[in-house]
């Protein structure tokens, strides 16, 4: 059978030290960087190894190779460019992110003062500053002077949309930095 574990053919007779030996049971196959599983209760089993960059994870309790999911993503990908909303706006980050939901830190700036931004997940309805956006009070929120831009962190929603507003129009860029799956 095609990757079973088994003892080399030494002839019609074992010492006990080459019963014991590890150099007298191999796989099928063999190479550098296999790796050695139960694929039932009583046999033994070789994966191939993988290929860089690849890791371990089970596939219907199978080990099996794949890509890394779920790390951090360096995006540095403009996904808003405009006049900025001064009532709750959605911005779908699903082009950039996917259609899932992710942890984004986004880059905000504008060409003059921003009075305030602040960015939620979608369909929060959570009000934490006051009505001139002027002070945060638990929500991600910032102040940007001209030149200099500031950088939030926001949840979105199932879909990938965030929800934002400014508390003044004013032409704004918005980049994702990052996202984390």
């Amino acid at each position: 059978m095609a990757n079973e574990f088994r003892h080399k053919d030494v002839g019609n007779e074992l010492s006990k030290d080459e019963w014991k030996g590890i150099l007298s049971h191999i796989f099928n196959s063999q190479a550098a960087g296999d790796v050695l599983y139960a694929s039932s209760t009583t046999q033994l089993t070789r994966l191939a190894k993988g290929n860089d960059g690849e890791v371990l994870t089970l596939a219907s309790g199978i080990p099996s190779w794949a890509a890394p999911g779920g790390g951090l993503t360096v995006a540095e990908t403009e996904v808003f460019n405009g006049t900025s909303p001064t009532a709750w706006t959605d911005l779908n980050l699903a082009g950039t992110i996917g259609a899932n939901p992710a942890l984004v830190l986004l880059k905000i700036d504008g060409a003059a003062n921003l009075v305030g931004v602040a960015v939620r997940k979608n369909s929060d309805g959570d009000e934490f500053y006051s009505a001139s956006i002027t002070d945060p009070y638990g929500c991600a929120f910032g102040r940007q002077a001209a030149g200099v831009y500031m950088v939030l962190l926001v949840a979105t929603d199932a879909s990938g949309i965030i929800e934002w507003k400014t508390g003044n129009a004013k032409a704004t860029t918005i980049d994702i930095i990052a996202y984390i799956k």
